[in-house]
């Protein structure tokens, strides 16, 4: 679909009316999460988890290398794609010698003094029309472009995490949503040889099936927080992730 065509009944400012479809845009993004929770009757109350987790804490981030800046460089997908500062994966590989000294002092600067760079907080948004008429808002999601070198630090930490976790055996072992080396493909698998050996069994499958809408968007930032808290992540590491989440800006592109 051409967004440029989005809704003619907006286009009400004949002197900028690109400018005016993209703060429309970024108005309709930035309450996503309220007006989903509205239309389903629910609200942003923390649920505290009463799961007690025993393990070891997690109070500081260990530091970053030259060897896992450079691999996390490399093995980021070669694209093209940017964010406001024009800088992507493609152009960092390029440059890799001469980046992965700053990005490394960077990143270890943000992981001690607990603190995300606000540099690196702003994204570019842009619409992706989904389905429907092009003059509906609801009918475009938002693509959001991180800054390359936020991404990296963001792989640098989430290794870390899934160490915590793995270490602790926090991690249920049928998850197969965002752990490496699983995918969709084998969670259906795994649902499949159960059900199959519960047929064979003589016993009978159930399965519930849940769809959560707007997921992502409407996942409280206290909730978070104190999701983390209840997996034994304290100190440095809640601190950080505090600062990750709040001050963020965007800017919509519409192309």
């Amino acid at each position: 679909a051409n967004v440029r065509n989005i809704p003619d009944i907006l286009s009400t400012n004949p002197s900028s009316p690109m400018n005016f479809k993209q703060r429309i845009f970024n108005s309709f993004f930035m309450n996503i999460a309220d007006q989903t929770l509205l239309q389903n009757n629910l609200s942003r109350a923390i649920i505290l988890d009463d799961a007690a987790f025993l393990g070891a804490p997690l109070m500081d981030w260990s530091l970053t290398l030259y060897n896992e800046v450079c691999s996390t460089i490399t093995s980021s997908k070669s694209t093209y794609s940017s964010g406001i500062d024009y800088v992507s994966a493609k152009l960092l590989k390029f440059c890799i010698d001469e980046v992965s000294g700053p990005l490394i002092h960077v990143s270890n600067k943000s992981l001690t003094q607990e603190s995300f760079p606000s540099k690196l907080k702003s994204t570019k948004v842009y619409p992706l029309h989904k389905q429907g008429s092009i003059k509906e808002l609801q009918n475009f999601r938002p693509i959001s472009l991180v800054l390359t070198g936020s991404k990296i630090i963001e792989k640098i930490v989430l290794t870390r995490i899934l160490d915590h976790l793995n270490y602790n055996n926090i991690l249920p072992d049928r998850q197969h949503g965002f752990i490496p080396g699983r995918s969709i493909t084998s969670a259906l698998t795994d649902l499949v040889e159960h059900i199959i050996d519960n047929f064979d069994g003589g016993s009978t499958v159930i399965s519930v099936f849940l769809d959560l809408s707007k997921a992502f968007d409407c996942l409280s930032h206290n909730l978070i927080i104190n999701k983390m808290k209840s997996l034994v992540f304290e100190g440095t590491t809640v601190k950080w992730f505090e600062s990750y989440l709040t001050g963020r800006e965007q800017v919509v592109e519409i192309k």
